[in-house]
């Protein structure tokens, strides 16, 4: 054999060893990759000074407009953060939080999602 054959071989072995170590790393750090999940958004829910709902900070006073928004809430996964209100100066303004709650309820927003297993 020649001296340049020799090289070459030598230069070929070493270009498929190395190969051959990227492509076993590759394979195992895929098995061991997790998926990365997103977090599930949030918007925050509270009350303003006059006892109306504000959902993402916009003040809601009608409760059709209210419901609506906390089904859409469902329909697009995003998880509500009720802020409680510290005081509330009177009647009406318990009455509107607890109405807010039981709307939450009836949109599903109150209970923790499970995935759907047929999916």
């Amino acid at each position: 054999m020649k001296r340049g054959q020799t090289g070459s071989r030598w230069i070929l072995l070493v270009a498929l060893f190395a190969g051959g170590a990227i492509a076993v790393t590759m394979i195992v750090r895929s098995r061991n990759t997790k998926p990365v999940v997103p977090a599930r958004p949030h918007i925050t829910i509270s009350m303003d000074a006059q006892g109306r709902t504000e959902i993402g900070g916009v003040s809601v006073g009608n409760t059709n407009l209210r419901d609506s928004a906390l089904q859409l809430m469902n329909k697009l996964d995003i998880q509500p953060k009720i802020v409680v209100p510290r005081t509330m100066t009177n009647a009406q303004q318990a009455s509107n939080f607890i109405q807010t709650l039981e709307s939450l309820g009836r949109a599903g927003l109150s209970r923790e999602k499970r995935p759907n297993p047929y999916e």
